[in-house]
């Protein structure tokens, strides 16, 4: 069954300019809402353009679909924060098992290392092996690598250091402007700092890098602060006199912007920051609160001779920090060889259900692929229209709603423009990551059985933070649920042959898998390719979903109805098959323990 309203099946391959530029995958921490983290991450997409950089949240598990993703790309650093304290982050903790299947070259930039366990040296020895550069960013961890291969150079974000405002000067009669930045501590200590920070005479500025939930920042600094404002706004050290700072990129900013310093070591890399730019003397252990009024009037009463000691040091490391992205990026270019990045025409509908900020955001996703032969098609009602810039205009479209519309049928207005020879869709506030569509083309492309993939995602919240990870199911699991998840791409040939959604569905996307997975093959791949917003994220109503298989169950010829209301009884979903997986297990376990006696 064909239907004319799927437009594009023969679009012919398209080539881009640029062919010489390269996507390189950047691994870190760049989801957990820390501030330094995105300041290195933008450092490197500054250093190295005109090449894309492709951001890969680390943390993930190494199996098929994660090695074909790192082997699409060009080359591979790993880096942002410090990434190895008792052993290196995983997987990278187990490279000397999985590395020699990585094809991509890799080298690691603006890491620190707290110790090297003898347990992890096999995998810190592959790593190092494997590494075409290994950049450290401090002396100590240095020292403590001790490899012909490691290097020291400044931390990342000395490349693009915030603007040197410098201290203001101490009015007589008025109290010093201390920025402040506390965060979770070893210890019971916490309460002991806010003592002391309260009784300082200064005025305190909260500045916050992070809502993450680990470090506790918000509620510590509302003690102090009470107006200090929800996220990092870089111009809070424009007019400061002193800084009191625990997270490292508390410390590195007010270095960057001369502003006299006195570092809390939460953790070693802070004290080897100050350490190595010669303001050791001015870091407090998490056990020396006690010292810090002494030091907060010595750093007022030096401020100048700081003052100028911090600009010159800036200046100095922003230039050794750029001759050494400058020495990545022609390494690089020397080895690496760039993929084609050629492919037929992808249609992506954008759903408007958010704000426009929302809608802003996850429409420049889809125009940041790596496969960039993308069309986006942006569906609104008249109320929630986006505004958007002109930079991209060959490649969206948008199409307004004659009337207040739900989901589903800006779904099907929406699709009804699809040119691509694959389809996909997403909605307000939701994103993909930079290499997912360039990845799903590639899977079906090497597999003309497959009409659909699709792959395991990220749950976010509020500042874009990783809250979980969900892992797909196969597809035969539909009959229990919805397994797909918001991650997939089909062609658009599926979609002829399944004809237009059932828009008024409590589930369209939920119906529309149902009938797909009797007309085509569909394929879970387990690699994380999206960031689903938790206002996007809410799992499926179970009862929704069983009106919604019910609803498909009815259209099936008799004999196969009486087979799926069986499968899809609550008696049954809820008794016998947990009852029968039990007994299953019981059997198994009985088995096993037989071998294990004979044995």
């Amino acid at each position: 069954m064909t239907h004319a309203g799927f437009r594009g099946v023969s679009k012919s391959d398209k080539q881009f300019p640029g062919e010489n530029r390269m996507d390189i995958g950047a691994i870190g921490w760049w989801h957990h809402d820390n501030h330094g983290d995105w300041a290195m991450l933008n450092a490197l997409t500054h250093a190295m353009k005109p090449h894309r950089i492709v951001p890969i949240d680390t943390g993930f598990e190494v199996n098929e679909d994660t090695l074909y993703r790192l082997n699409r790309l060009d080359f591979l650093i790993l880096g942002g924060g410090t990434l190895m304290r008792e052993r290196p982050v995983e997987p990278f903790d187990r490279f000397d098992s999985w590395g020699e299947y990585l094809t991509t070259p890799i080298g690691i930039a603006g890491m620190g290392v707290e110790t090297v366990a003898p347990n992890y040296a096999d995998a810190m020895g592959a790593l190092l092996d494997k590494s075409e550069f290994f950049y450290v960013r401090d002396q100590t961890s240095l020292a403590l690598l001790d490899h012909p291969k490691a290097r020291y150079a400044p931390d990342l974000t000395f490349s693009q250091p915030l603007p040197i405002a410098g201290a203001r000067s101490v009015v007589e009669g008025r109290s010093p402007l201390c920025g402040v930045n506390l965060r979770r501590l070893p210890g019971d200590v916490l309460t002991n700092w806010i003592d002391v920070l309260q009784q300082l005479p200064v005025e305190f500025r909260g500045i916050s890098l992070s809502s993450h939930p680990e470090f506790s920042e918000g509620g510590l600094l509302r003690q102090l602060d009470p107006q200090y404002p929800d996220g990092f706004d870089p111009r809070s050290y424009a007019d400061l006199n002193l800084m009191i700072g625990t997270a490292f990129h508390s410390v590195v900013y007010a270095i960057q912007s001369a502003i006299p310093v006195i570092a809390i070591a939460y953790a070693p890399k802070v004290r080897r920051l100050m350490t190595d730019i010669g303001l050791g003397d001015f870091v407090l252990e998490p056990t020396e609160w006690d010292l810090l009024p002494g030091l907060v009037q010595t750093a007022i009463e030096r401020q100048e001779e700081m003052a100028e000691r911090l600009r010159e040091t800036t200046t100095e490391l922003t230039r050794a920090a750029n001759a050494n992205a400058t020495a990545i990026k022609e390494h690089i270019e020397a080895v690496a060889q760039p993929h084609e990045r050629l492919g037929p025409r992808v249609s992506i509908a954008v759903l408007v259900t958010g704000s426009d900020e929302e809608t802003r955001r996850t429409i420049q996703s889809c125009l940041d692929q790596t496969h960039e032969n993308v069309e986006v098609v942006v569906v609104a009602n008249q109320a929630g229209e986006p505004e958007l810039g002109t930079e991209h205009s060959d490649q969206i479209r948008i199409i307004r709603m004659e009337r207040e519309s739900e989901a589903g049928d800006l779904l099907q207005a929406g699709l009804l423009e699809a040119d691509g020879c694959y389809v996909t869709w997403i909605r307000s506030g939701d994103r993909f990551t930079r290499d997912a569509i360039d990845c799903m083309v590639s899977w079906l492309e090497a597999d003309s059985m497959c009409d659909m993939v699709y792959s395991d995602y990220f749950v976010t919240g509020g500042h874009d933070r990783i809250l979980d990870w969900q892992v797909v199911h196969p597809a035969y699991k539909l009959f229990r649920r919805n397994v797909v998840g918001p991650c997939f791409l089909l062609r658009t040939s599926l979609m002829s042959d399944l004809g237009m959604h059932h828009a008024t569905s409590l589930l369209p996307d939920y119906d529309y898998w149902l009938r797909a997975q009797n007309e085509g093959e569909l394929e879970p791949r387990h690699t994380r390719l999206f960031y689903r917003h938790i206002s996007n994220g809410a799992i499926d109503d179970p009862v929704e979903e069983q009106q919604v298989r019910r609803e498909w169950i009815a259209g099936l010829p008799l004999s196969r109805q009486v087979v799926w209301r069986v499968r899809d009884n609550n008696f049954i979903n809820q008794q016998v098959i947990p009852w029968s997986m039990a007994a299953a297990r019981n059997v198994a376990g009985t088995l096993k323990q037989s071998r294990r006696d004979q044995d």
